[in-house]
């Protein structure tokens, strides 16, 4: 099965730079947001799908391609990915990471297609990542109207960041 192609790649401004993301639209064109944090793997077909299903359901989805800095591999999935999954999130710098996801955030609520709440999702890498860009939102005022983290694999080191 092929995986779903975004309305459209954006360039989100990150220091100076652009990170792309992906943006997939509801068939009314507008709705209320969801940011998409990628797994370890990248955005990969799993991702891509989990964003096209949630604009099925009437959301705006914006999915950051984190690993940009490392030049936006998409690895195999499970076991057969995972060594080198875990070799490049090694190379990941969380601070910079969380700031690009805060930068998603804040893209994802100047679309004009955004006409509602704006929350956050992710999974493991992302998931985690979700919950720390949640709360350094929160700090700022800005947070996230909802928070989804399906198995967050940073979670036990970021508890300290929670309210």
């Amino acid at each position: 099965m092929d995986a779903p192609t975004p309305a459209e790649v954006l360039s989100v401004a990150v220091d100076g730079e652009s990170m792309p993301a992906d943006l997939y639209l509801p068939t009314a064109g507008t709705g209320p947001g969801v940011v998409l944090y990628q797994e370890i793997f990248g955005v990969t077909g799993y991702i891509r799908s989990r964003a096209q299903d949630l604009a099925d359901l009437g959301y705006v989805v914006l999915v950051p391609h984190l690993y940009w800095r490392l030049g936006d591999p998409v690895l195999a999935e499970g076991g057969q990915g995972l060594p080198r999954a875990l070799e490049l999130v090694s190379q990941v710098n969380w601070d910079r990471t969380v700031g690009d996801g805060h930068a998603a955030l804040d893209a994802l609520r100047a679309r004009p297609e955004v006409d509602g709440p704006v929350r956050v999702l992710g999974f493991c890498f992302g998931g985690g990542l979700a919950f720390a860009v949640a709360a350094r939102a929160l700090s700022s005022g800005a947070a996230p109207d909802a928070l989804v983290s399906y198995y967050g694999s940073a979670l036990p080191q970021l508890l300290d960041l929670a309210p």
